[in-house]
């Protein structure tokens, strides 16, 4: 069983592909790239070199992130695998951005990480441990312990930027081998453009 995984949620495109087999998983592709503002021409592109590359017409299941993270970026992805799930007639595994980027930077670490991404407008995208990603406002910005800071924001402390070292999904997928959850009808996968604190007002 093959499993085609890809992320536009921010400045880079993750593209990977996996083989599941007897509760193994192995990548057998793998493409990251810090390309901004140009998912909405190369995705589709990458997603077919990908293909080539791995000797596959399609996968069994075909996997995205869906937020929170750039709007446009959500919107590429969530639209690209409802089409390909479409046309193929394959089930899908929607993924929240965070936790995924959370998963490959614990795992290399070896330590909690905080998450702080830039969600433009004063607004902050932040995931610490096992709490779900949650919109915070710039001001809310807190880092007096001794965690890994990852983020694409400049801060007056210590911290690793996400384009320095751009997550791979492989860390998640590991994890969640034995429960991933599939969406047979396409229109259940909704995006997380997040910005609750604007519902709220």
């Amino acid at each position: 069983m093959t499993l085609l995984f890809f992320d536009t949620s921010f400045d880079f495109i993750l593209i990977s592909i996996f083989e599941l087999q007897n509760n193994s998983l192995n990548e057998i592709y793998s493409f990251q790239e810090n390309c901004p503002r140009e998912s909405s021409f190369r995705l589709v592109p990458e997603i077919k070199k990908a293909l080539e590359k791995s000797n596959l017409v399609k996968p069994n299941i075909i996997s995205c992130s869906i937020g929170p993270g750039s709007f446009t970026g959500i919107r590429i992805s969530v639209n690209t695998v409802r089409v390909l799930s479409q046309l193929w007639k394959i089930p899908i595994h929607a993924v929240d951005t965070l936790e995924l980027y959370q998963d490959y930077y614990e795992e290399k670490l070896n330590q909690d990480v905080k998450l702080y991404l830039d969600g433009k407008q004063n607004k902050v995208y932040f995931k610490e441990k096992k709490n779900p990603s949650v919109e915070i406002s710039s001001e809310e910005v807190f880092s007096a312990d001794d965690k890994v800071i990852i983020t694409n924001l400049n801060f007056d402390f210590k911290t690793i930027n996400i384009y320095s070292d751009i997550p791979n999904p492989l860390s998640y997928f590991k994890k969640n081998i034995n429960n991933l959850k599939l969406e047979e009808n396409y229109e259940k996968i909704i995006p997380n453009y997040m910005r609750e604190t604007y519902a709220k007002k």
